[in-house]
């Protein structure tokens, strides 16, 4: 399966925000919300495309004078996955978290996706907390963060 990732484009945003629908039931990014990020020195958006579609796409958060970079979102099209592309974008996401010169990636996931964090600790991510009530129906997240540079 040929894919290519890059840094996303404005003219990637739709694309995006409808990967989300596929993705996720709720606390999706909207299409404003991928623009703004895609547009913002402080963020880094990137695109998974397999052809001409869209198949996978992430958002990594910068703070200036942080060593830590957030992975706010990152997703793999249902009809993709179990092929490896999550392993892929993730090392792209490190990857990029590194050239910004990051130490640390943190993130958050639902504690009640055990396949996610799973995936997580078997590259590397280790729990170190949790938000009560993080997510829009309630439910909490689990934090996790991996040392990049050691």
């Amino acid at each position: 399966m040929k894919i290519s990732i890059y840094p996303s484009t404005i003219s990637d945003a739709f694309a995006l925000a409808q990967l989300e629908r596929r993705c996720f039931p709720g606390d999706r990014l909207s299409l404003g919300q991928y623009r703004y990020f895609i547009r913002r020195p402080s963020a880094q958006v990137l695109t998974m495309m397999q052809s001409d579609k869209v198949i996978g796409g992430a958002v990594l958060l910068f703070r200036r004078h942080s060593a830590i970079a957030r992975l706010y979102s990152i997703a793999i099209d249902p009809a993709f996955q179990g092929h490896g592309l999550g392993v892929e974008l993730l090392a792209e996401v490190e990857a990029y978290a590194k050239g910004r010169r990051a130490t640390l990636v943190r993130l958050e996931v639902r504690q009640d996706n055990q396949v996610a964090i799973q995936f997580y600790k078997k590259h590397g991510y280790l729990a170190f907390g949790e938000y009560e009530h993080y997510y829009e129906d309630g439910a909490p997240a689990l934090r996790m963060q991996k040392i990049l540079i050691k």
